[in-house]
């Protein structure tokens, strides 16, 4: 006698795996649509990545280069010539405007890498300068971004002897 076995799902548990995943999808969905802070952490990434960038640009071509930031974004800017010597004649490579839920940009001359609580206001230290040296090294600097409800807060910092740049949540 041959019996054979099927395998594979019931129409009960298939209605079932559907019925959580669209409750689950139902909670999720909105919440990353509407997530408070979104242009933050691009703006953020954006930046991050500029100065990373300019880091390796600095290396390869020889070349000072520096984002200048205001309260409205930043201008991406090489030195005129290449050279050692700081630069006193600077060529705009192109501009990033911040985005409409960045509410502030802050500037200080340290990187703060322990949150320290202090709540810089808009606008803080601005405009300023972060410039990367051709020997890849960079000015020390912490960048403070955030949305208008304060609930998406992040700093931005730069090491000063490797021109490194880190991402961290709140200040």
């Amino acid at each position: 006698m041959n019996v054979r076995r099927q395998s594979g799902f019931t129409m009960v548990e298939l209605m079932v795996t559907i019925a959580i995943v669209g409750v689950v999808a139902a909670i999720a969905v909105p919440r990353a649509m509407h997530r408070s802070g979104a242009g933050v952490d691009t703006f953020a990434r954006r930046l991050e990545n500029e100065l990373s960038e300019l880091r390796i640009r600095a290396t390869a071509t020889g070349r000072w280069e520096q984002i200048r930031l205001d309260v409205d974004g930043f201008d991406v800017e090489e030195a005129a010539a290449p050279g050692l010597a700081e630069p006193t004649e600077w060529n705009l490579v192109r501009r990033i405007e911040r985005s409409n839920e960045v509410e502030t940009i802050a500037y200080d001359p340290r990187t703060v890498i322990a949150a320290s609580g202090a709540q810089p206001s808009s606008g803080t230290g601005l405009p300023a300068e972060i410039r990367f040296s051709p020997d890849g090294s960079a000015q020390s600097a912490t960048i403070y971004i955030g949305d208008a409800a304060g609930q998406n807060l992040i700093r931005l910092v730069v090491m000063r002897a490797t021109g490194a740049t880190y991402v961290l949540d709140g200040w």
